[in-house]
């Protein structure tokens, strides 16, 4: 009976101090506010995760992706930081590597959202990677924005934690297919990787080649990050009787291509994306082999003449890192804001996305940003290029 009687007495004094603990004097934090902590200097902070690839063949976009966070957390730290909930915070950054590979990426989700002090996830530069890893953010309510993910399905599972602020294929497919269209050729052959991204794109191109009435005469696809050989695929190429190459693949595996191209003699035009738009591409194709190669693009640094933001943003690299910015580093420099601008309008953890996508940017370096019920953006502008002396130029027939 004295056990009973003690016993009740720790669960009464137990009860008294939680309670105590949930009513004094500061204010209530919901649920979804968890994420809130504070540094060494006892200022609140909000931690924003890049989960991205820092090694492995997509290790440049990684790097890239990271870059441009960086510079805008720094930007929005010594501006002032944040405000939710009507108090002030800063943001910090953290860097996941998922090494571009989807298992991965699961693996790396799966111990990030056991993290309570992660605020939002900007992350992915693989789509393959993102399809692999979002069910697990989305079980465990964890925002994620993506600057560069194409794959249309992302965007089409009803996920209410993702969103990016980058076209994906069911524009980017067609965009290339219009390009090599006006430029007069009709019969093409396409390489493409098994990817999700890759076969969402090529879906769009061949789509568009359709109803514009031309011919797909040949069809070659490879493996990411597993093919470095693309003699076989060449070889069918060559003797297809195409009159153009639409090349989809990424940065990597486009160096390897256009350089074995070159060294085959094949004198063949070729329209491609924005990744091929890399450092990495011109080392591994060469600069001969790059020469002429059109591509499609959202961002050029012949644009920033007429837009004063990547004006700011091109001197602001230039400045911290020595270089200018990829079209990559554009986007990742953009979500800090995006976090900010949805912060600015009452968001928190919980209902971050939602707010993020009501969120119009006027003057974003990109371009005008808005986005539409399901997060992806709209009312964006494609660029077509040609390569010059190891630059990528807006190519003057086209962009008028």
């Amino acid at each position: 009976m004295k056990k009973i009687r003690i016993v009740s007495l720790l669960l009464a004094i137990t009860m008294l101090v939680t309670f105590a603990g949930c009513t004094s004097g500061s204010k209530p934090n919901s649920s979804d506010n968890t994420s809130a902590s504070s540094n060494s200097n006892g200022d609140k902070t909000l931690k924003l995760v890049v989960a991205a690839p820092m090694t492995g063949d997509s290790a440049d976009w990684g790097k890239m992706m990271w870059d441009g966070a960086s510079l805008a957390v720094k930007e929005i730290n010594v501006s002032g930081g944040v405000t939710m909930g009507g108090e002030k915070y800063t943001f910090t950054l953290e860097k996941q590597d998922d090494k571009g590979d989807a298992k991965e990426g699961a693996n790396l989700a799966q111990k990030l959202v056991t993290d309570k002090s992660i605020f939002s996830i900007l992350g992915f530069a693989n789509s393959s990677v993102a399809m692999a890893a979002q069910p697990i953010y989305e079980a465990a309510k964890m925002p994620v924005i993506s600057g560069t993910t194409t794959s249309p399905a992302l965007t089409q599972q009803g996920w209410k934690y993702f969103m990016r602020d980058y076209p994906h294929d069911n524009f980017w497919g067609p965009e290339i297919a219009n390009y090599a269209h006006d430029l007069g050729y009709r019969k093409f052959a396409v390489i493409y990787p098994t990817s999700d991204s890759g076969v969402g794109l090529n879906n769009g191109v061949v789509q568009r080649l359709k109803e514009l009435g031309d011919t797909v005469v040949a069809s070659e696809t490879l493996i990411s990050q597993v093919d470095k050989d693309f003699s076989a695929q060449l070889t069918n190429i060559k003797a297809s009787g195409a009159d153009c190459l639409l090349l989809l693949p990424d940065y990597t595996e486009c160096g390897l291509i256009l350089k074995q191209k070159y060294n085959m003699g094949l004198k063949m035009p070729v329209v491609t994306q924005a990744g091929t738009i890399n450092p990495t591409t011109y080392e591994l194709a060469g600069k001969d082999a790059m020469e002429g190669v059109y591509a499609v693009a959202v961002w050029n640094e012949n644009i920033i003449s007429s837009r004063p933001s990547a004006q700011k943003l091109q001197d602001a690299y230039m400045k911290e890192y020595n270089r200018k910015p990829s079209e990559f580093e554009i986007y990742y420099y953009e979500l800090p804001y995006i976090v900010k601008m949805a912060l600015d309008k009452g968001a928190t953890k919980e209902t971050l996305i939602d707010v993020a996508k009501t969120v119009v940017w006027q003057d974003a370096p990109s371009g005008m940003l808005s986005f539409d019920s399901k997060g992806d953006v709209k009312d964006f502008k494609f660029l077509r290029c040609i390569i010059k002396n190891n630059a990528a130029v807006l190519n003057p027939d086209f962009n008028k």
